[in-house]
């Protein structure tokens, strides 16, 4: 007799909002084929993705622990924003790292048929291999900054990663212009870095998934196959649905003011603030192109946006540190 059961998928997101919503969408597209899912987070977020959650994913709560000096409200990168306390990063990757075995208790509880995890949370198939769970890592991030990253960490093992040998093209990639800036370089030389995870991830699991497509990536897809010999599928990119408009929203009210396609829209996420001297830098130019412009700055509410008063540009800058509807805008 066959086997018609009901596979069951378990999803484990890293614990930012752009890897959660890849993550979700990926899920949404494995439930039309008939698969159980279990999602499984933190309670902050899945409450903050409840409205994403459709019927047919069931949301799983992982126990986030304490951390001295970590706020219990913090269990994701857009929580430190939201508090402008960026530099408690390494502490939240440090809880992150220990829910290790917890997982592994929700893995015993849930006996899924594989899991497919984010590839940043890299002690994920050492906990499902005991459990003789496969397990697909999933990358969120483009192929062709993948690619380099798990490159260049390859070329230097069993050596540590210098700081220089990040800002230099990795020899054979399709690309010469992919490589680190140097304040980027520096700070992926320190500690267990994303590189080290993506690294550790695709060693251990059973294949690769990434949220790219063979007509953008398909040069950077088939090196990432001939150097790593392992097993890669490009599932498409991932496209969230369009939230219904916001009865009233500052942003898209100055937009709606200005002709189409005469915006300059500049928006960084949640893992990537910005010090003073970059804020002034970057809104200065703003300033100076002289082209209308949209930059939204979650994260830095407490900048003195002295730079960009509307003496300065005259109606033509809209600076919002706060949330704002990206997909509208």
């Amino acid at each position: 007799m066959a086997d018609d059961r009901q596979l069951h998928v378990v999803m484990f997101p890293w614990f930012a909002q752009g890897h959660i919503t890849p993550f979700l969408e990926l899920a949404k597209s494995l439930l039309t084929s008939g698969l159980r899912i279990s999602f499984v987070s933190t309670l902050v977020n899945i409450a903050r993705t409840k409205k994403k959650i459709v019927l047919g994913i069931e949301p799983v709560e992982l126990q986030l622990p304490s951390m001295d000096g970590l706020p219990t409200c913090v269990e994701c990168m857009t929580g430190l924003s939201e508090i402008r306390r960026t530099d408690l990063v390494q502490l939240l990757f440090q809880a992150i790292d220990i829910c290790e075995q917890p997982f592994g208790a929700l893995m015993k509880l849930l006996s899924p048929d594989f899991v497919i995890f984010d590839a940043a949370l890299c002690w994920t198939p050492r906990v499902a291999n005991k459990m003789a769970i496969p397990t697909i890592n999933f990358m969120v991030v483009c192929m062709a900054a993948t690619s380099f990253k798990i490159g260049k960490h390859r070329q230097r093992l069993p050596e540590i990663l210098m700081v220089e040998d990040l800002t230099v093209p990795l020899h054979g990639l399709p690309s010469s212009v992919v490589c680190f800036q140097p304040f980027e370089a520096q700070k992926e030389s320190k500690g267990l870095t994303f590189m080290n995870r993506l690294s550790i991830s695709m060693e251990e699991s059973w294949a690769t998934l990434s949220n790219t497509c063979r007509e953008l990536e398909g040069k950077f897809v088939d090196y990432f196959q001939r150097s790593t010999e392992q097993f890669m599928f490009p599932m498409g990119i991932s496209m969230t649905s369009l939230w219904p408009q916001p009865d009233a929203d500052s942003c898209l009210a100055w937009l709606d003011r200005l002709p189409t396609h005469s915006v300059v829209f500049a928006c960084f996420s949640s893992e990537c603030p910005l010090s003073v001297q970059d804020l002034d830098a970057l809104l200065l130019g703003l300033e100076e192109s002289e082209i209308s412009f949209l930059c939204v700055l979650f994260g830095h509410v407490g900048y003195e946006l002295h730079r960009v008063s509307e003496d300065h540009t005259h109606g033509r800058g809209l600076v919002v540190t706060e949330w704002a509807p990206q997909l509208h805008i």
